[in-house]
């Protein structure tokens, strides 16, 4: 696995702002992407990441400050973030997503496997989770709401349209939902 730092990143780069890493890699530092950001392996920076244009990771992505995607985010296994993330297109992770801080995608957030956020977890359109679901502040959606597994809120949890949960539902603030609601496999009348 490569270690690189700020030095490093014009062999990566190119005209238009454009960075590709070719194997998995250890980012050293902030690391800014003026363009789309593509990594065929596992990244790791260590700092804060911000991508003005679309990212791209085959392997898992990991930040340890905070992650600003302008663009489209797709993660083919587990991205995790440390801060705060906001992400101004479609997020997808193949795998699980963890984040300690806010959470913020402005489109349609997919996340296949578990969805942990340690903050407020804002989604402005459709929020697809493959498993459980979990979240320590405020849920948002202002779309269609899909859990496979259990969803666990621990403040106010809002829907702008269907929610559907597949196991069971707890949310420990005020619940709305403008869609109908469905948990536990079976229709649900809003508490």
């Amino acid at each position: 696995m490569l270690t690189i730092t700020l030095e490093d990143l014009p062999k990566y780069t190119d005209e238009e702002g454009n960075i590709t890493f070719p194997e998995s890699l250890i980012f050293n530092g902030d690391l800014h992407c003026k363009g789309d950001l593509n990594c065929k392996g596992y990244l790791r920076c260590e700092g804060n990441l911000t991508c003005e244009g679309n990212m791209h990771c085959e392997e898992n992505l990991r930040c340890v400050g905070n992650l600003h995607c302008g663009g489209n985010l797709r993660g083919e296994r587990a991205l995790r973030c440390a801060g705060d993330l906001h992400c101004v297109g479609h997020l997808r992770t193949e795998g699980d997503l963890r984040n300690t801080g806010n959470l913020h995608c402005e489109k349609d957030l997919y996340c296949g496997g578990d969805l942990r956020c340690e903050s407020d977890l804002h989604c402005g359109q459709v929020l697809r989770c493959g498993n459980d679901m979990y979240c320590e502040g405020n849920v948002h959606s202002g779309g269609d709401l899909r859990v496979i597994g259990f969803l666990h809120c621990e403040q106010a949890l809002s829907c702008g349209g269907v929610l559907r949960c597949g196991r069971n539902l707890t949310c420990k603030g005020k619940l709305s939902c403008d869609g109908d609601m469905y948990y536990g496999g079976m229709p649900q009348s809003p508490l």
